[in-house]
């Protein structure tokens, strides 16, 4: 990934990548170390940002399907942001909803 991000980043011009920091998933912090070493090496920086947290925790997309799955509603509108939590309250959402409330585990 890092051999095509750069190939893709000379072509553009792009002189800077951002990754999101990942205390939570041991591959992907593999990823972002591998990136932060190997950007800088060809000139491009690598700035990893840090995750946002509520309650001391790391905000996931596990924690969110958990939540979602449990039908726990009352945190959600600390975990995301509100046009994220007005598109689960809609219609629209109920499909992705069903899908996670059937599924056997939502934390990966």
């Amino acid at each position: 990934d890092a051999a095509l991000f750069l190939r893709i980043a000379q072509a553009l011009g792009i002189q800077c990548r951002y990754l999101g920091d990942e205390p939570i998933s041991l591959v992907t912090g593999i990823y972002n170390k591998v990136m932060a070493q190997e950007l800088p090496a060809e000139g491009i920086e690598c700035v990893i940002i840090p995750r946002r947290t509520w309650n001391g925790t790391a905000i996931s997309a596990s924690i969110l399907r958990r939540k979602l799955k449990n039908g726990d509603w009352t945190d959600l509108k600390y975990l995301v942001p509100e046009t994220t939590l007005a598109f689960l309250r809609s219609e629209e959402a109920e499909a992705v909803l069903k899908s996670i409330r059937l599924a056997k585990d939502v934390e990966h």
